[in-house]
């Protein structure tokens, strides 16, 4: 996601690191988010690897959403918050013409 941020023109070019961390964290988390949902219900079937993988995702995304520094933590936190309720392409959007998130009351 750094490196797309970088590159992609639309974006300002010095992107608050609280933004840019908790836009980059939300990407993270839902990629982590995402292949969980293809894990299987069925721990049988899983082989040691499979279930050691499932372990380091849960890890990973417990890290992210429990992170307390204020740029990644907080960026995080306030950057779902409004995906979860704007939607990833509105909100990049959003942050390319406002230079920052959208104003979102928890």
């Amino acid at each position: 996601m750094h490196v797309w941020l970088k590159l992609n023109k639309s974006f300002p070019f010095q992107m608050p690191p609280k933004i840019e961390e908790g836009l980059c964290q939300v990407i993270a988390y839902l990629y982590l988010e995402s292949i969980r949902m293809f894990d299987t219900d069925d721990v049988a079937q899983q082989s040691h690897n499979d279930t050691k993988e499932s372990t380091l995702r849960s890890y990973f995304s417990k890290q992210i959403e429990d992170d307390a520094s204020p740029v990644y933590g907080d960026g995080f936190r306030e950057a779902y918050r409004a995906v979860k309720l704007l939607g990833l392409d509105i909100v990049l959007e959003y942050v390319q013409h406002h230079h920052q998130l959208p104003d979102i009351q928890s």
